[in-house]
This record gives structure tokens, sequence and C-alpha cells, in this order.
């Protein structure tokens, strides 16, 4: 009867430990690259928001896109985003400016806070709309790298 020497079968066990054990060698996100690409996408954002854009801010948000605005009922997908989006620029003209605060990335999800400014300016030539206030932005990254707007919401520092 044949029988494996002994250091045969306690090297193999060794080397199957050590390759149950090892740590697999994965890509490690670029977190500046991805930040850089957040902040892009919120950047994009608001030069769309300054020059009426719809389909550009349609188009910056994930297809089941939430967006919580103060005081109203939350406006789910992208059919809802863009009817309303197009009475905004129906009934003003947006300036608005932001500042990100903080960014922080977790797989494939971005968290953004921070503040904005923004002027309405009515298309009727009634008084401006002047607002200030904090915002959260959650992104997802998409399998082509862009980075889309999947939740936002707003609150005015001092409503007027």
């Amino acid at each position: 009867m044949y029988s494996e020497p002994k250091n045969s079968c306690t090297l193999l066990l060794f080397l199957l430990v050590l390759a149950a054990c090892r740590t697999p060698t994965a890509a490690v996100p670029d977190l500046a690259a991805n930040e850089s690409a957040v902040r892009e996408s919120v950047k994009q954002a608001v030069e769309a928001f300054n020059t009426s854009d719809v389909d550009a801010l349609v188009d910056l948000h994930a297809d089941d896109a939430v967006i919580l605005k103060p005081g109203k009922a939350p406006e789910i997908g992208k059919q809802v985003m863009r009817a309303s989006l197009e009475e905004v620029f129906a009934t003003f003209k947006v300036s608005e400016s932001r500042t990100i605060e903080e960014i922080k990335i977790v797989s494939d999800w971005a968290f953004t806070w921070g503040y904005y400014s923004v002027t309405l300016t009515p298309s009727d030539g009634s008084t401006l709309i002047v607002e200030e206030g904090k915002y959260i932005d959650v992104l997802r990254k998409q399998r082509g790298g862009a980075w889309l707007f999947a939740r936002t919401m707003w609150n005015v520092t001092d409503p007027q």
C-alpha cells in the first residue's frame, strides 16, 4: 500500500492555510479622484440651475432620485423632478451658489453637506426671493464612473 510522505501532507496543509489567510489584492479606490468627481457633479448641478438647464439637471440624477424640499411632499423619480424644474424655471431666473463643507465616500455612495445661497428673480418682475440654508446630497457612483444625485434635502437658515 502506498502512503505519501508526511512532509508532503504537511507542506500541502501549510500552503492551503496560507492561501486561505492571504488578503486578496484588490484595487484600492482612489478617494481623491472620487471626491473630485463628486465635486464636479455638484458644480455641474449649480451651473445647470444657473442656466435653467432642465435636461442637464435631470441627467445628473439617478432614475430613482428623491428630492426632499422644505415643507413639500417628496419628489420621487425623474419625471416628477422634470415637471417641478420646468415650473421653477418658468417662474424664476435662478442664481445659486454652494459651498461643500464635507464629502464622505463609502463604497459607491458619497455624502455631502454644505451651505447654499439662492436668488430667485420672478419672471413677472415682482420682488426677488433670497434664500440661504444648508443642504445634504447623497450621490451614487454608476457603472461608467459618473456620480449621480440619489437624494437631496435642504432647509432654509432663516425662513421668511
